[in-house]
């Protein structure tokens, strides 16, 4: 898909990726650009009981990580996570850089 594609096709079809990746290590689809607390999240999927959210940016280079997740975004990440984990679950949040050759998952990046 190329740059000039609507922002959100160039979204869902990274979405699409890292869900396809997670998927094949065994993970389960639980919901897709959901809000919860006020908070937008990419994408939940549910692994050995516990559900793990997942924000996802795409980057040329890590060189930029610390401009595509500003501290707002954050704090937002960790706001819905609370949420989910005030009503009992097991939950945990991460980043996930869809990098032009691989995806890079960072794991309880919003902790």
């Amino acid at each position: 898909m190329g740059p000039h594609a609507p922002a959100f096709l160039r979204a869902r079809a990274l979405e699409e990726r890292v869900l396809e990746a997670s998927l094949k290590r065994g993970a389960k689809l639980v919901a897709r650009n959901i809000e919860i607390a006020g908070v937008e999240v990419d994408l939940i999927i549910e692994k050995n009981r516990e559900l793990h959210l997942i924000e996802i940016k795409s980057l040329q280079s890590l060189d930029y990580l610390e401009r595509r997740v500003t501290p707002s975004q954050r704090e937002r990440l960790r706001r819905a996570l609370r949420a989910l984990l005030e009503q009992g679950h097991q939950a945990r949040a991460h980043l996930a850089l869809v990098l032009p050759d691989r995806i890079k998952i960072l794991a309880d990046f919003f902790v």
